[in-house]
């Protein structure tokens, strides 16, 4: 088995482990209180699971998608992300929560915008960084990029 192999089988079987004790510890901690406030004991636990298997989805589609075509999207993904994060200040379009607004709610569904920055700060923080000539991306490179990105927020 050649090392990349290895290295992404050790990584894949690391997330499963984490993820299925995760899973446990929401049932063990949840289960009683969904029964009585929900009636159903696995509440929380289906719905953990349904957005576990839409990260799934979403992961398996950008381990597919072409890292030189988001290229030419870095800039608009930034100023995107950008924008989203000076759009929660906005007064009754961003969901104020224990005295913070830092929150947008959607169709029932709520998500930080600086969630997205992260993730835009790594794409265009690697990727505007090289010279004229771009070298190869590679995981230690991306792993360097969101290194700097956490340190920065």
């Amino acid at each position: 088995m050649e090392p990349l192999a290895k290295a992404r089988n050790l990584l894949l079987g690391s997330a499963l482990v984490l993820l299925s004790v995760g899973v446990v510890m929401i049932y063990s901690a949840s289960a009683i209180y969904a029964f009585e406030s929900m009636g159903d004991s696995g509440y929380f636990i289906k719905r953990h699971l349904a957005y576990l298997a839409l990260g799934a989805v979403l992961a398996f589609w950008a381990a597919s998608m072409d890292i030189h075509g988001l290229r030419k999207h870095a800039l608009p993904i930034l100023g995107i992300a950008l924008a989203l994060l000076a759009a929660v200040l906005i007064p009754h379009v961003g969901y104020s929560t224990g005295g913070a607004r830092r929150w947008f709610k959607i169709l029932g569904f709520s998500f930080q915008p600086s969630e997205f920055l992260k993730i835009a700060l790594i794409i265009s923080g690697k990727i505007l960084s090289f010279s004229q000539s771009p070298p190869p991306i590679t995981f230690p490179d991306l792993a360097e990029a969101t290194n700097v990105s956490c340190f920065l927020l």
